[in-house]
């Protein structure tokens, strides 16, 4: 199986895609500061993941989601004027 996850840092909040072979794996990789881009951000929490049977499924699925979520405005809550 493969797998695609959001995590959370539960030091400064910011949101990670990933995606793994090995769910329990890369979240205890990321929270012992294994990879760079998240390191300064331990401890994490899974947010959502998603499997799938194909690595090529999870590798388009996590390109969709990262084009999705830098398409995303920051900044302003939908609700604020």
């Amino acid at each position: 199986m493969y797998y695609v996850y959001v995590i959370e840092s539960e030091k400064d909040k910011e949101l990670y895609i990933g995606s793994s072979d090995d769910l329990k794996k890369s979240l205890r990789d990321h929270n012992r500061g294994r990879h760079d881009e998240t390191r300064r951000g331990a401890p994490f929490k899974m947010l959502y993941y998603e499997s799938f049977h194909r690595r090529e499924n999870a590798a388009v699925r996590e390109s969709d989601m990262r084009v999705f979520w830098h398409s995303v405005p920051r900044g302003k809550s939908c609700c604020e004027s």
